[in-house]
């Protein structure tokens, strides 16, 4: 899990409403965006993108939106996810 972070809670504005703004302005689809998290924070991710994964020390609720888990933590895991969606 993310070691060092400051949640910032503001009504309307989450990881999801970026999301939803960013495919708004570039005309990207949902169906070819793919999102990384580790805590329950990262569901607005999880359920904005087509395809979503997660290192290992991800939280466990939030590894079950995941398509992929990577057997590796932290920023090993989130280079292997990469890795993983490129191959």
């Amino acid at each position: 899990m993310t070691w060092l972070y400051i949640n910032c809670d503001l009504q309307h504005v989450n990881k999801g409403t970026a999301i939803d703004r960013l495919l708004n302005e570039t005309g990207i689809e949902a169906v070819c965006t793919a999102g990384i998290g580790d805590t329950m924070g990262d569901t607005y991710i999880a359920e904005r993108v087509s395809w979503f994964g997660c290192p290992a020390n991800s939280e466990a609720e939030i590894k079950k939106a995941a398509a992929y888990v990577s057997p590796h933590d932290e920023v090993e895991g989130v280079l292997d996810i990469l890795d993983h969606l490129i191959h």
